[in-house]
């Protein structure tokens, strides 16, 4: 599986996961979003120990871009937007 594969596959989760909404016990509703990094063997990393290091710096960078993100391989940030089908998808950020 290529980078962009496995970058389709955590959009598609961080889509799934922002859209439907988790009602509690209480009967509250709250709606959840997922940072996701990953990293792809042997285009990103040359063993296991790079590879779970990669994985992990990315993911880092994809909370700090503002959480609700995708980071893949070299750190290249997927950013989330605000649709219909995407209501948690965080507002543009202004400098």
């Amino acid at each position: 599986m290529g980078p962009e594969t496995v970058g389709e596959l955590a959009e598609r989760l961080r889509r799934n996961v922002a859209r439907d909404l988790i009602e509690l016990d209480s009967g509250a509703r709250l709606r959840a979003t997922v940072s996701v990094g990953a990293a792809v063997y042997p285009v990103h990393a040359h063993d296991q120990t790079d590879l779970l290091i990669a994985a992990d710096r990315n993911l880092y960078a994809a909370k700090a871009a503002g959480r609700n993100r995708v980071v893949i391989g070299c750190g290249a940030v997927i950013e989330s937007r605000r649709t219909a089908d995407d209501p948690a998808a965080p507002p543009p950020r202004h400098s």
